[in-house]
């Protein structure tokens, strides 16, 4: 089990992921941008963030770009959804310092494959405001 932060203006997106992740067993917290995803990394380990990249306030590129400063969070795994095709698109996301990119609409079976091939099921490293730590992973 991972605890996982959505980064996701739409409610509808929220819900749909939160139900697929946890189907899973996974934690998953929300966010509506990424001014209120970098308030919730200051509160809580997070193994994994599912953000999307088109959002008001604070879009998915300015998150990453602000997430990818801070040295404790240089390493975590940060897939990104986008409904661009566009190769510039994909370029900037990979600048940015996302770990992995998936083009809505995308299936729920390649969302968990995507997040289940970042967290290791057995060793679960957590990120929050006291940096790296070991979470043992919870038998399912």
């Amino acid at each position: 089990m991972a605890t996982i932060l959505v980064v996701d203006d739409h409610i509808t997106s929220q819900r749909l992921l939160r139900f697929i992740l946890q189907q899973d067993n996974h934690a998953v917290i929300t966010a509506r941008n990424g001014l209120q995803a970098l308030e919730c990394l200051e509160c809580i380990s997070i193994n994994l963030i599912l953000t999307d990249l088109m959002m008001p306030e604070m879009d998915g590129l300015a998150f990453l770009e602000h997430l990818r400063m801070e040295e404790r969070y240089r390493e975590l795994p940060v897939i990104a959804l986008t409904g661009s095709s566009r190769e510039q698109d994909y370029r900037r996301a990979r600048a940015a310092g996302v770990t992995a990119l998936l083009t809505k609409p995308v299936e729920s079976q390649e969302i968990l494959a995507a997040v289940n091939g970042l967290v290791p099921p057995t060793r679960e490293r957590a990120v929050g405001a006291t940096g790296w730590s070991l979470v043992p992973a919870i038998p399912s």
